[in-house]
């Protein structure tokens, strides 16, 4: 052969037993999860939502609904899991924390019928999403990947998200529902490794003021006890 092209082979070297590894057909790739993430947290905005996101309703009001708690599940999933790259990690959450606080608060939805906010339980969702992503996981990752809670991931998300919860709890219109996910997620963040509460150290005051504003106003016995207790983590009295 010439220049050893012929029986696959090139410039010498024997490309006729190359195959795709498992690793390269099973994982996808950034683009696609960059994709992906953008489409799940478009449907549970509500803006610009991608066809693959969009349920035949068939009449059903509730069906959007449905759809967007699924795909927050997704979220959840992902969330929990370590992965093997950091970067991906770190995009993930510079991407989906500063949406969760948003659709969690409230703001920037827009559904068919124009309304601007999403419904409570997708705003539990969002709280809840955000609480699995920041929860320390109890090891430092070195194991089996790297998680959202670790390598500082969180703390500069950490502000943000204590703000959001702190108006939540504070808000007498929403169900108790939507002010126990926020509760939740406050907890997370104060088990926080040094950065996230160094970061939330200015919102600290907010937060406990919150808090006492939910045991006062909570319609439920959940509610009113989930932030008594955080309020003794805390260092404060309801």
């Amino acid at each position: 052969t010439e220049n050893g092209t012929e029986n696959g082979t090139e410039n010498g070297t024997d490309t006729s037993t190359i195959r795709p590894t498992r690793r390269s057909m099973s994982r996808p790739t950034r683009r696609r999860r960059s994709a992906t993430l953008n489409g799940i947290l478009a449907a549970l905005e509500g803006s610009s939502a991608p066809d693959w996101t969009r349920p035949a309703t068939d009449g059903d009001p509730g069906a959007a609904t449905r759809i967007r708690l699924t795909l927050a599940d997704v979220l959840v999933s992902v969330a929990r899991s370590p992965l093997r790259d950091a970067d991906a990690v770190k995009a993930f959450a510079n991407r989906a924390l500063p949406a969760l606080a948003k659709i969690a608060g409230g703001s920037g939805f827009r559904d068919a019928n124009r309304h601007t906010h999403p419904c409570d339980a997708t705003r539990a969702a969002a709280f809840h999403v955000a609480m699995v992503a920041v929860a320390p996981s109890g090891d430092d990752g070195s194991k089996d990947g790297f998680r959202v809670s670790g390598d500082t991931n969180v703390a500069s998300h950490a502000k943000s998200l204590a703000d959001c919860a702190a108006s939540t709890l504070r808000d007498t219109t929403v169900k108790d529902s939507v002010r126990v996910a926020a509760a939740r997620l406050v907890t997370a963040l104060v088990a926080g490794d040094d950065d996230t509460l160094e970061a939330l150290a200015g919102s600290i005051p907010e937060v406990r003021s919150a808090l006492r504003r939910a045991v006062d106003t909570a319609e439920s016995e959940e509610l009113a006890d989930s932030s008594r207790r955080l309020l003794h983590c805390m260092g404060a009295v309801a």
